[in-house]
């Protein structure tokens, strides 16, 4: 009788723990797709952008700059390559401006720090230079 009452305490407790086992792996599966989402989301240009956009206002704001007298947000200006409208204009001594955009290319970026080889993280990061170089935009204005 005693045996018996040990193994039923003891199947009782192996299924509490099967099903615990069970909760656990659902849990991490999902935490799987949550992070899967959260990594596309990160590399979608427009999410990067509003949340760059954000963290370049407060890092000018922290910096003691002030909007519509140190800087300007999301202002349209004709470039050489036609209608520009940058992030932030950083408003210069002599009327000059830096332009900023937050929005830069990142893809190229992202997949050199993924590269198997040397190689393809070199060739990866030119990639990333000249996608760079062909975003930038500079200074505008001044002397």
């Amino acid at each position: 009788m005693q045996l018996q009452q040990v193994e039923t305490s003891r199947m009782g407790a192996y299924s509490s723990l099967e099903e615990q086992i069970r909760a656990l792996a659902g849990g991490n599966a999902k935490l799987q797709k949550e992070t899967g989402s959260l990594v596309s989301a990160l590399r979608s240009p427009h999410v990067r952008g509003r949340r760059g956009e954000m963290t370049l206002r407060r890092a000018a704001e922290l910096a003691g700059m002030s909007q519509h007298c140190d800087f300007d947000e999301q202002e349209s200006f004709e470039g050489e390559s036609g209608r520009l409208r940058p992030d932030m204009m950083v408003n210069l001594p002599g009327g000059r401006r830096i332009v900023v955009d937050v929005k830069a290319p990142l893809q190229a970026f992202l997949d050199a720090s993924n590269a198997a080889t040397e190689e393809e993280r070199v060739a990866h990061l030119a990639r990333q230079a000249q996608l760079v170089r062909s975003h930038s935009v500079g200074v505008v204005g001044g002397e």
